[in-house]
């Protein structure tokens, strides 16, 4: 991605196509063949520059690592504005853990 240009998040969906394209599903994780459902929690600030990347719940180390080692290479996106001022805001994302999603 451009690191120099902004995208913008809607409804949180092009963030998390993003985030699918980046995750590396770790081999030792498919072949447990784990699945489900987690949730990325991280801000957006004023900036565009996400920060503070976390996951509320649990996996496997592993597959956690891979999920914030794909948050901290976003790109920049369009910060909310309020009154013609940008603000930071919190997001919540949910990442689905489906190793059929990722590419091998």
């Amino acid at each position: 991605a451009d690191r120099g240009r902004p995208l913008v998040i809607v409804d949180g969906v092009q963030f998390q196509q993003w985030m699918y394209h980046e995750i590396q599903y770790p081999k030792e994780c498919r072949d447990l063949g784990l699945d489900g459902r987690i949730i990325l929690d991280f801000q957006i600030d004023e900036n565009g520059v996400l920060q503070n990347p976390r996951l509320l719940g649990t996996t496997h180390p592993t597959l956690e690592a891979a999920i914030l080692r794909a948050a901290r290479k976003s790109p920049r996106w369009i910060p909310k504005e309020e009154g013609g001022r940008k603000e930071s805001i919190i997001c919540l994302c949910y990442i689905d853990l489906n190793p059929e999603r990722y590419a091998k």
